[in-house]
């Protein structure tokens, strides 16, 4: 029994020791996983703009006049780019999906297939928002979203840009900044118009009137759209 057991005891030892000497891993440790930079889709549009940076500034309730026809008056809900609407005057609520496509037009997806593109701009941080022209000046260049596309003045140059099934196609156009005046004008669609500058934005007076309000909550701003 003594053997026995002695035997047991040397086995035990080295078991234990072979464990304990083992050999660690060699070589360089795994890679840890660094975080991808995501790229931004491209986008074919010849402006710079922070969509971004203008859905944040839409975020909450907000009574809004004159979208989609003019003497309508709906509360807004935006969250994230769902919109809540209720129109006051037919009293019915729709969903909708916002979609910022430059820096002074916009375009509001609704669930049974349609939409509708409207114009606005911020002067600071006072939204003017409606069926107007509305525009923005990028240094030496001037977007301006005026009939159904956009027109980028820059020196010695202007193009009417048109959204063709979500891509914009250049067209001839002809614009510029004659005084205090940003005038335009495109062939294809026989448009002339002009909008006044508010010191580095430009709208029509229909938009630069109409200042959507922004509410507390989304029933506050049913209740002051019903009046």
């Amino acid at each position: 029994m003594r053997l026995t057991y002695l035997a047991l005891v040397l086995a035990c030892a080295a078991c234990s020791k072979k464990s304990n000497d083992a050999p660690k891993a060699t070589g360089s440790a795994a890679p840890k996983t660094t975080d991808v930079e995501v790229q931004k889709p491209k986008s074919d549009a010849p402006w710079d703009f922070d969509a971004a940076a203008v859905q944040a500034k839409l975020q909450g309730a907000w009574i809004v006049k004159d979208h989609g026809y003019l003497g309508s008056i709906e509360a807004w809900e935006v969250k994230g780019d769902q919109v809540k609407m209720w129109n006051a005057k037919k009293d019915k609520e729709t969903i909708g999906t916002l979609v910022i496509k430059g820096p002074c037009v916009y375009e509001m997806k609704e669930g049974d297939g349609s939409s509708t593109t409207s114009h606005y701009v911020f002067d600071g941080d006072t939204l003017h928002m409606g069926l107007g022209d509305a525009g923005v000046k990028q240094g030496e260049k001037i977007i301006a979203c005026m009939s159904n596309g956009v027109f980028v003045s820059e020196p010695g140059k202007c193009t009417f840009y048109l959204d063709n099934f979500g891509k914009w196609s250049p067209e001839e156009g002809t614009c510029g900044l004659n005084g205090t005046e940003f005038k335009a004008a495109n062939t294809s669609f026989k448009y002339e118009g002009s909008m006044p500058a508010h010191g580095n934005v430009f709208a029509s007076d229909q938009l630069w009137n109409n200042q959507p309000v922004k509410a507390a909550s989304y029933e506050e701003a049913k209740a002051k759209a019903k009046g």
